[in-house]
């Protein structure tokens, strides 16, 4: 047989134990809810309440078109302020700057869900 060439490459971070958990439909149907509010499947949900204590939801559509629109504006003040620092306009630099720094902060705050 030839080797299989191509595809996904392996995990170096294989999974290899399971833990097993009963519970009965209630609990299940709520866990799956959960899973299905924050945006994920049910296994990456439940680990990550089990490893962080925690699990931060995906943005919705609206959360993801406002992202989108501050990684617009900030990539067009970055390039106004350089060319404001190219031709020396060194009072409008600083105004984009803190604007720039501003829009950034939001977006810190919205993509923390990694």
């Amino acid at each position: 047989m030839c080797a299989k060439k191509g595809g996904r490459p392996p995990s170096p971070k294989k999974r290899q134990h399971q833990v097993g958990i009963r519970l009965n439909a209630e609990e299940l149907a709520q866990i799956k809810e959960q899973a299905a509010k924050a945006g994920l499947k049910l296994m990456p949900y439940m680990r990550g309440i089990i490893l962080r204590g925690k699990v931060i939801a995906r943005l919705d559509e609206d959360g993801r078109q406002y992202r989108q629109a501050l990684i617009g504006m900030a990539n067009n003040i970055n390039q106004m302020a350089k060319i404001c620092n190219a031709t020396g306009y060194i009072d409008a630099c600083k105004g984009f700057y803190h604007t720039y720094q501003e829009l950034a902060s939001i977006l810190k705050k919205l993509s923390s869900d990694k």
